[in-house]
Parts: structure tokens; sequence; C-alpha cells
């Protein structure tokens, strides 16, 4: 395998340019087809893009070379959910089970498998009691999830309130998440992306500027600060953070997607329309796409 050109994917893949990270993963890929690092990575990417069906196809050849890598199991339980959630409620049942065998696989090869425990932790949290899902369960999964990393302890109990609509508790536990994950970019995106829903955006933005820090080269920071600015309604300085995020990463759905909203509001009606256009020509049969179509109805009518 060339090393140098697999650390170039993995610096891309890193950095969220998922779209450049794959490219040269196939190109790897390509020449080395048993080589289930490989297949894992290329498949894990796919999966970033919400293409999961494809994701699917290089996770389960991965986990057929290398029966005993817990990250491949990770993936793909996450992606057996995304295809389950897609699926519709009959063929999305039959998905389920794969999905919690997959994360159980994960944490009986690894008892450290963090991913795996936040994943069965949305399983049980979410899916319907009649496909597996348990409340109690899931609960206790939260401080399992704590007592390896506290922060994603606190945003679990987040995401867990939240559910439950105890929002005040909610809101504490998403706080603590923050403040004690400030070097996580996933937690201050996770964080504040429920601080903008729940419209305190200043303290939204405070968390966007530290993923922004940590990651100073991922698109979908840029993009998350331009949505607060746009709920502040500054739809112009939204509309140069959503240019930041697809300098960074041209094929960045959902910055093109806000791109398109700030603009509609500006009455830059054409170039709005012609950003959703873009979005349904690079993902003409994803959920992206049918997202862009609704939106084009509505700005045409």
């Amino acid at each position: 395998m060339n090393r140098e050109l697999f650390q170039q994917a993995k610096e891309l893949f890193e950095a969220g340019n998922f779209s450049g990270a794959v490219q040269k993963f196939r190109t790897l890929y390509d020449n080395d087809k048993h080589n289930a690092e490989l297949a894992y990575y290329l498949g894990l990417t796919l999966l970033k893009q919400d293409q999961y069906d494809q994701a699917l196809k290089f996770l389960e050849q991965a986990q057929k070379m290398n029966d005993s890598d817990y990250r491949i199991y990770e993936a793909l339980g996450e992606a057996y959910g995304m295809k389950a959630q897609r699926a519709g409620s009959v063929k999305g049942a039959l998905t389920m089970p794969k999905v919690k065998k997959s994360f159980l696989k994960a944490i009986e090869l690894n008892s450290e498998a963090l991913s795996a425990r936040e994943g069965l932790f949305m399983f049980y949290l979410f899916v319907p009691g009649v496909a597996g899902g348990d409340e109690k369960k899931a609960e206790s999964l939260i401080a399992e999830i704590k007592a390896l990393n506290e922060a994603r302890g606190y945003l679990a109990r987040g995401v867990f309130e939240r559910k439950k609509k105890n929002e005040t508790q909610a809101n504490e536990a998403f706080l603590k998440a923050a403040e004690n994950g400030q070097d996580d970019a996933d937690v201050q995106m996770k964080a504040g992306h429920f601080f903008l829903n729940n419209n305190q955006t200043e303290k939204a933005l405070e968390l966007f500027e530290r993923y922004i820090a940590l990651k100073p080269n991922d698109a979908a920071g840029y993009s998350a600060k331009g949505q607060a600015l746009l709920q502040k309604d500054d739809a112009a300085g939204a509309v140069k953070l959503f240019d930041r995020a697809l300098q960074q990463n041209s094929a960045y759905f959902p910055a093109r997607f806000q791109r398109a909203k700030a603009l509609h509001r500006m009455n830059r009606t054409l170039e709005a329309e012609s950003d959703l256009k873009e979005i349904i020509r690079r993902h003409p049969k994803s959920p992206q796409a049918m997202q862009a179509k609704q939106l084009l109805i509505e700005f045409k009518g």
C-alpha cells in the first residue's frame, strides 16, 4: 500500500473533506482490494457522506476480511442504523437487529469501545420497544459512557433528558458537556446544535467558534456558525460563512443547502435556486436531493 497516499487520505478525512478523502481511499482500494483497512476507511468515508448503501458494501467486505476489528462493527452499526431510518417502517424493522448486534459485537471486541456504547444508547433510546428499544437500558448506558469520557456522558444525559422533554435538565447536561469537552470538536458541535435548536443563539455561536478553533479546515464548523447567524437574521454574514465552508469542501451539502435559504432571504433567488440544483446534480438519488427539490418547490410557490 502507498503509505504516503494513505496518510494524505486520512488527513483529508480528519479535516472533514470527505469527497477528497474518498477519491484517494478508492484509488488505494482499487489497487489492493484484499486490504481490510482500506475497505474500512472507504466505507467509513462514504458513510460520512450519507451514502450508506455503498458504505455497507465496503464495511461488510472489511468485516469478512477482519472479524476482530471493533471499529468495523462500530461503523457497521451506524450504517445499518442510517439504512433502517430511511428504509420505512417495515424494511427498517428488518435491519434494526443488525444495528444492535454490530454495536454489541464492537463492545465484545473492545470493552472500552466508546462510539459503540453511544450508538447502542441511541438505539435503546429511540427505537420502539417492539423493535428492541428500552429506555431503562439507554439510561444505564449513560454511566458507562461517562466512565469512559465525562463530556460524552453529559452529552448522552442531555439527549436522554431532551427525549423525555425535561428541558431544564437537558440544558444543564449540554452545558456540562460543552465545558468538560472543550477539546472535543464533536461534543462542541452537538451541544452547539442543541442550543441552536433551542434558540440560544449566542451560546451556539460560542460553541461553533470552539469547533472551528479545533478543526479550522472542516467545512462543518463554518456551516454551523452560518446557521446561527441566519437565526439572528444576519443573512449576509451567514452567506460569507457558507462560502467559507464550500471553499473548504465544495461537496458539503449542508452549507450549500443553508446558503440557498440565506440567498433566498436576501432576494437573490436565482443564486439560491442554482445552489439547490447543484445539490440535486451532485446527489441525484440521495435524501439531500429530495430536500433540495422540496425547497425549490417552496421557493417557486
